[in-house]
């Protein structure tokens, strides 16, 4: 899971880059800087959504009648 996390950050933190180039005229620097803090922001939600227990639902009562 860790794997596709960074691979999916990555290309979020480019495509945020190229955003931020091209739309909101940044310079290079800012746009790298955009690009790691995207990528590694969007890496660490889904490491952390993946890890943490699910909530169990409401059983329905006829399940265990």
């Amino acid at each position: 899971m860790a794997t596709v996390a960074v691979i999916f950050g990555g290309m979020v933190g480019f495509f945020s880059a190229l955003i931020s180039l091209v739309v909101f005229n940044a310079s290079w620097i800012f746009a790298l800087g955009v690009w790691s803090m995207a990528g590694f922001g969007v890496a660490l939600l889904l490491v952390v959504m993946a890890v943490t227990p699910r909530r169990e639902g409401h059983a329905l009562e006829a399940e265990h009648a």
